[in-house]
């Protein structure tokens, strides 16, 4: 659903994300005190986010590299969510990261 098999798919995919992200940690400031697992994960949503900016940087600049079969230095945090709906975006990522493209 997630494939990516360029560059130009993997940066859309993980401009995506980033959206997705910062909507979720602004959804947590505005529910506040109302849901209180969702406020609890806002420290992992923001590590997760800086993660994804990183990355965003390193393509921009030319220097990430693909296919070092390590997982992105985020995905732990990824993992350790209660609750991310759009988790297969992160693992779509976390593939093409490990393996590089097809």
């Amino acid at each position: 659903m997630y494939d990516t098999k360029t560059p130009e798919e993997y940066m859309r995919l993980l401009e995506q994300s980033l959206y997705e992200i910062e909507d979720l940690i602004r959804c947590s400031e505005d529910e506040g005190d109302v849901d209180i697992e969702l406020t609890n994960q806002v420290p992992r949503l923001q590590h997760i986010r800086a993660g994804l900016q990183r990355i965003a940087e390193q393509l921009a600049s030319g220097e990430h590299e693909f296919g070092k079969d390590k997982d992105l230095p985020f995905m732990e945090q990824v993992r350790a969510l209660n609750y991310l709906p759009f988790r297969p975006m992160f693992d779509a990522l976390n593939a093409t990261y490990r393996k590089g493209f097809k």
